[in-house]
C-alpha cells in the first residue's frame, strides 16, 4: 500500500491520519519480518521527525484498531507487523527467532465450535508455536539422523 492507501485506511477507522501513523505503516510494509518498536522508530526517523514514545503509542493504537499484530517471546521485546488480510499462524525459533508461517488453518473449525459452545462470537485468533528451527536444533544436537 502507498501513503494514499494508508491515509484512507486510517480515516476509515475514524482516526486522524498523521504523518507518523502513515510512516509507521509504510515502514512495517517494507519490513519482511516482525520488528521491535526500536527498529520501527529507526525506520520512521529516516523520513520523519518523531519520538520513540510517539511510535510506541501509535503502534498500540494501530494494534487496537486491528491494523497490526504483536508477536514475541515472554520476557522479550514485542515485535509488530502488519495484519494480513488472511490470518497467519507461525512457528518461532527460540534461538535465532526465525519465523515460519504455517500454511492452512487448523483452528478454523475449532474456533467456530468453541464460539458456539461458549456463546461467544470469535472474530479472530492466532497461534504461535515455539521451538527450534532445523539449523538451531542441529547445532544444539537435538536432531537425530
Amino acid at each position: 500500500m502507498d501513503a494514499i492507501d494508508w491515509d484512507q485506511t486510517i480515516r476509515k477507522l475514524g482516526k486522524k491520519s498523521t504523518p507518523q501513523r502513515r510512516a509507521i505503516l509504510t515502514a512495517l510494509s517494507r519490513m519482511n519480518r516482525p520488528a521491535t518498536v526500536e527498529e520501527i522508530f529507526v525506520a520512521v526517523r529516516e523520513h520523519h521527525e518523531t519520538s520513540i514514545s510517539t511510535v510506541y503509542r501509535n503502534l498500540e493504537l494501530l494494534f487496537s484498531e486491528g491494523l497490526t499484530t504483536k508477536q514475541g517471546f515472554p520476557g522479550e521485546k514485542t515485535r509488530y507487523c502488519l495484519k494480513r488480510e488472511h490470518h497467519e499462524h507461525t512457528l518461532v525459533c527460540i534461538d535465532c527467532q526465525k519465523i515460519v508461517t504455517i500454511t492452512g488453518c487448523p483452528l478454523e473449525s475449532y474456533a467456530i465450535e468453541v464460539g458456539r459452545r461458549e456463546n461467544f462470537v470469535v472474530v479472530d485468533h492466532r497461534m504461535e508455536m515455539y521451538g527450534y528451527c532445523q539449523q538451531c536444533n542441529h547445532l544444539r544436537g537435538r536432531l537425530s539422523k
